[in-house]
């Protein structure tokens, strides 16, 4: 049996302003800490590090899943009709239009899902 990861989505914990390199999980439980190390100066890396990290595990699983769907009407080859949609109007594509959606609400993190 394989371990599940903590409950998403994460967060930088905003309670904590002595170390804003926290990440905590849905429940508000620590999972990770973004370090630097010694003798290097911080110049915002450590938290950017952290907002990168949370965009991203929050993102995996809407992005899989629209690969996914994507996939399976690249590689079907029981309906042409979708191929053809793929080229010349890929809007009209549901797993196309997915596809964009989850690449356009984890392109750019916004601070309510950090």
């Amino acid at each position: 049996m394989t371990q599940q990861h903590s409950p998403t989505p994460w967060r930088i914990d905003n309670f904590n302003f002595q170390y804003p390199d926290i990440i905590v999980d849905k429940n508000g439980r620590q999972v990770a800490r973004a370090m630097y190390w010694s003798g290097r100066e911080n110049s915002g890396e450590v938290e950017a590090n952290a907002r990168f990290l949370v965009a991203a595990v929050n993102a995996h699983e809407d992005l899989l899943a629209a690969l996914g769907g994507l996939l399976a009407d690249v590689t079907s080859h029981e309906n042409s009709t979708v191929h053809w949609a793929l080229i010349h109007d890929p809007e009209t594509v549901p797993s196309f239009r997915a596809a964009r959606a989850a690449l356009a609400k984890h392109s750019s993190p916004q601070e309510e899902q950090l």
